[in-house]
């Protein structure tokens, strides 16, 4: 009988059963191997710069078990375990990021959908804002981690006459008409508020208005890569938010009123934006103007012109050969008259 003070047994590591990361390192080392011996089989080939390379890459995993670096000709000083540290690392942080998106995700799955909508239109809205939602998070992702809005769709008769869309910042409540709720700009673009007012921190100036308004259908126009927004049925306006019916492909020119609910203010600003999405390509356009928001003093009068300069400052530091382009397209807008 054993004695019960000793505690329970304690099993030492299984001597069949090697250490995960030396079974990584023969994997690696006989892929390596195979490849160079593989190379060798085929006739008139020589042992080359391809062969010794695949052969360096069989030693790598094993050297790392001795040195902490090793300099070696024409590559230079490999340091073997801050490598390795620096890749467990960003393997947490992904992970630590993947948890957070198949959290929202989730949350996506289960939103709030009530009022004049049935279940399967209901389940449509959930699937159209995921799609956006994963798109948006690449740009903002602090911004999206707060809670995802709830969506109401009221019928036509309960909004006011000029407003089809809106988002309540309070509530964190989107809430659509009935009579746009089959089109996903409205959806999108009200979502794209609740992004773009909780990136700040603070409260936007009344000068930031436009801008914040163009740069919601910009990303609504990049996501479904077509300057045409909105439904051609519907050309009402909505205060503060400019038109329901928009196309970015347009010549109007930034307000020379510094008036944050003229409606032509948004289309102008995203005009330009979609501008810059052709200079620069679509990836470097969504990142430059997300960079450009997050960076930008929003309690100034003065903020399209900064917003403006912090563009045209990201996109000279990126590639200074698109300056002159970048610059170019707010100028032909009319930026400096405003």
């Amino acid at each position: 009988m054993s004695d019960a003070a000793d505690g329970p047994e304690q099993k030492g590591p299984e001597k069949d059963d090697p250490p995960r990361p030396i079974v990584l390192s023969v994997a690696i080392s006989i892929l390596a191997v195979s490849f160079a011996i593989a190379h060798l089989a085929w006739p008139n080939l020589r042992i080359d710069s391809i062969t010794i390379v695949l052969l360096i890459v069989a030693l790598l995993p094993w050297l790392g078990q001795l040195f902490e670096s090793l300099d070696i000709f024409g590559v230079g000083k490999v340091e073997f375990r801050e490598f390795r540290r620096e890749v467990h690392e960003n393997l947490r942080e992904g992970r630590r990021s993947l948890d957070t998106v198949t959290e929202r995700v989730d949350q996506l799955a289960e939103m709030l959908v009530k009022g004049a909508v049935t279940p399967e239109h209901a389940q449509q809205l959930r699937t159209a804002l995921t799609g956006f939602y994963l798109y948006v998070k690449q740009l903002f992702p602090q911004a999206v981690a707060s809670a995802v809005p709830g969506v109401t769709v009221v019928p036509e008769a309960d909004m006011d006459v000029a407003t089809l869309a809106y988002f309540n910042q309070e509530e964190n409540e989107i809430v659509l008409s009935v009579e746009v709720s089959n089109n996903t700009f409205p959806l999108f673009r009200e979502y794209c508020h609740s992004v773009l007012w909780g990136a700040p921190g603070q409260a936007l100036d009344p000068a930031a208005l436009p801008v914040e308004s163009g740069l919601a259908n910009y990303l609504c126009a990049s996501y479904g890569d077509d300057p045409r927004l909105g439904d051609e049925t519907v050309d009402r306006h909505t205060p503060g938010y400019g038109k329901l019916r928009i196309n970015l492909e347009n010549h109007r020119r930034f307000p020379k009123i510094k008036d944050p609910f003229n409606p032509f203010g948004p289309e102008a600003w995203g005009g330009a934006f979609w501008d810059l999405r052709k200079v620069l390509g679509a990836p470097s356009a969504d990142r430059l103007l997300a960079t450009a928001w997050r960076e930008t003093d929003y309690a100034t009068s003065e903020f399209a012109k900064k917003f403006a300069a912090t563009v045209i400052a990201g996109a000279a530091q990126s590639d200074s050969t698109n300056t002159v382009a970048v610059t170019s397209v707010f100028e032909q807008r009319g930026l400096s008259a405003i």
